[in-house]
C-alpha cells in the first residue's frame, strides 16, 4: 500500500500554477505561500512538481540549507 497523499488535486493545481505563473523557484516556502497546511504536504507537492520536471530538488535542498 502507499503512502496516503495530504493534498487534493485542486491544491495541487493552485501550487503548480502559483510556481510556473510566478517563476518562483519551488522551495517549500514559495509552496507554503499557498496550501498553509503543513510541511509535509507541501514536501508532497514540491517532489509531484519535481517528478514533472518542473523543479529540480537538489538544487532546491541546497537552496534551503
Amino acid at each position: 500500500m502507499g503512502r496516503q497523499l495530504l493534498y487534493s488535486e485542486q491544491e495541487y493545481a493552485r501550487v503548480k500554477w502559483y510556481i510556473v505563473s510566478s517563476g518562483k523557484d519551488g522551495t517549500i516556502d514559495d509552496i507554503m505561500c499557498v496550501t498553509r497546511h503543513g510541511y509535509l504536504k507541501a514536501g508532497q507537492i514540491q517532489e509531484q512538481l519535481h517528478n514533472e520536471g518542473l523543479l529540480d530538488l537538489n538544487e532546491i535542498r541546497e537552496f534551503d540549507e
